[in-house]
């Protein structure tokens, strides 16, 4: 959970400062991506091929990963709006998701306000995403690494009282008085 939350701070500190590169490196990503599947669904279409399997939904997903790829590399305007509605999509849900399971955790490590405050600080940016498509995509970069560095304070904040909880618990169970032993 910690490092979960330190990559966090690091990815939205870089967006914050680095919007046009965080943007471009993200589409590119995502061709490698799509170009890494390509590879690997001819290896398994051909597997299936051999042994008299159906081949033709691996080859299928090869040419849609290369097709993505295609236009990821040629014309990246489109990949960013499309990764613009993903992100909406994926903050909308992780924040409903984190803030629920903030309001529902196990009573010995008290409420935990800082997952639900993450959550709901995702949620917003997934709305307003949602709400206001025309957003200038700087800002989208901005908003999710604003959100991304708020949901990793929250986990190292949640990291580090599950730390101390774990510590005082194992203190608390080595101070037990041990049992006297007959002498013989």
């Amino acid at each position: 959970m910690a490092l979960k939350g330190a990559a966090g701070i690091v990815l939205g500190l870089v967006g914050i400062s680095w919007p046009a590169i965080t943007l471009l490196t993200l589409v590119l990503a995502f061709a490698a991506y799509c170009i890494i599947g390509v590879g690997l669904s001819e290896v398994l279409g051909v597997r299936w091929a051999r042994y008299g399997g159906h081949w033709v939904w691996p080859t299928l997903t090869a040419v849609a990963a290369l097709t993505a790829a295609s236009i990821a590399l040629l014309n990246p305007g489109p990949t960013v709006v499309a990764f613009a509605i993903m992100l909406a999509i994926w903050a909308i849900v992780t924040g409903d998701l984190h803030h629920r399971r903030g309001c529902t955790p196990p009573r010995d490590h008290g409420r935990l306000w800082m997952l639900i405050s993450g959550g709901a600080a995702v949620l917003l940016l997934g709305l307003a995403l949602a709400a206001v498509p025309p957003l200038d995509l700087f800002t989208l970069v901005w908003m999710i690494a604003v959100g991304m560095a708020a949901s990793g304070f929250a986990l190292l904040r949640i990291a580090f009282r599950l730390c101390l909880h774990n510590r005082d618990h194992r203190t608390h169970v080595d101070r037990r008085p041990k049992a006297a032993t007959r002498p013989s």
